[in-house]
């Protein structure tokens, strides 16, 4: 089949994100199937191999619902209890009548997950794909995937959150996409915005009011609570800065290696990293690893529970 180009965000601009065929389940008669990509990989630090997987950034899919280019309803299923961080789970729908599955809607459990990429063997055998960003294009939760393959030359697309019960100020609880939407051979020249509820939609809940905004100023309102991951990345489209400003960016504490800088997702302060003699008004992240490595070595005192935990990616 080769590579499948679908829309999303390359270096913050509309472009293509290749999926090979390893992306997309395989076909199963009767029914439609997806590769759901979860987001925030929890790998260990390579230099420290003890520190490895975290699950608390995964979630939960209730259910979802197949519709034809009519809207009708045309299958249901998918319910996935259990989607690990940093994994890629196949959700299987099965069809009341043999029409191709035009939109697929999912919606969340009480769990946030945040989705980074899903890959769609359809009824019929057709492969489609979506990612991520467009939870950042079209004002919803969002946040850096940490989700690699081989041809994305160590880039990674936002993800998007979905929860049911709107926990931290997450909007979504539920998200529609059109499949062929999202494989343009034609760039759009709105920056994706014309694809926001129409092609790509999300609700507080099913039946529920829409949740998508493309107007960034009207979305500042938050209720972050303390997460205690430190997510370190050495990837050029990661931004601190970025991340920091966006009134909609939601998850763990950030270090940009390549800006040299650490985002404080509660207090939304961008600090650069301490060295090259910068000591004081900065962020250390030597310290911050030393401290992970007390707990770890069973020297801490006082509620391990309180200790930043690191991701590297």
């Amino acid at each position: 089949m080769g590579v499948i180009n679908i829309l999303g965000l390359i270096s913050h601009a509309i472009g293509f994100w290749g999926f090979n065929d390893d992306m997309f389940p395989d076909h199963q008669d009767g029914y439609s199937t997806f590769k759901v990509y979860v987001a925030l990989d929890g790998a260990g630090s390579p230099s420290d191999p003890g520190q490895c997987c975290l699950t608390d950034a995964g979630g939960s899919i209730s259910y979802g619902k197949l519709f034809d280019n009519f809207g009708n309803d045309i299958g249901h299923g998918g319910e996935f209890p259990g989607l690990k961080s940093g994994s890629s789970e196949t959700i299987t729908m099965w069809q009341s009548v043999p029409e191709q599955a035009a939109m697929v809607a999912l919606f969340a459990g009480n769990d946030a997950v945040c989705i980074a990429a899903i890959g769609a063997t359809l009824h019929d055998g057709t492969k489609w794909g979506w990612v991520g960003d467009w939870g950042n294009i079209c004002g919803l939760g969002w946040y850096y995937s940490g989700v690699k393959q081989p041809q994305w030359n160590n880039t990674s697309p936002y993800c998007t959150w979905i929860d049911a019960d709107h926990s931290n100020g997450l909007k979504a609880g539920g998200i529609s996409i059109h499949w062929s939407g999202f494989t343009d051979a034609v760039l759009p020249v709105d920056g994706g915005k014309g694809k926001c509820d129409t092609d790509f939609r999300a609700w507080d809940k099913e039946g529920g009011n829409s949740v998508i905004s493309t107007d960034v100023k009207s979305q500042a309102e938050r209720n972050d609570t303390l997460d205690r991951r430190l997510i370190v990345s050495a990837s050029d489209a990661h931004s601190a800065e970025e991340l920091c400003r966006h009134p909609m960016s939601r998850g763990p504490n950030f270090v940009s290696i390549t800006e040299r800088a650490h985002c404080d997702m509660q207090t939304r302060e961008v600090l650069p990293l301490c060295g090259d003699g910068l000591t004081t008004g900065c962020f250390d992240l030597e310290a911050a690893a030393a401290a992970v490595r007390t707990w770890t070595s069973g020297g801490g005192e006082g509620d391990a529970s309180n200790s930043t935990r690191i991701i590297y990616w």
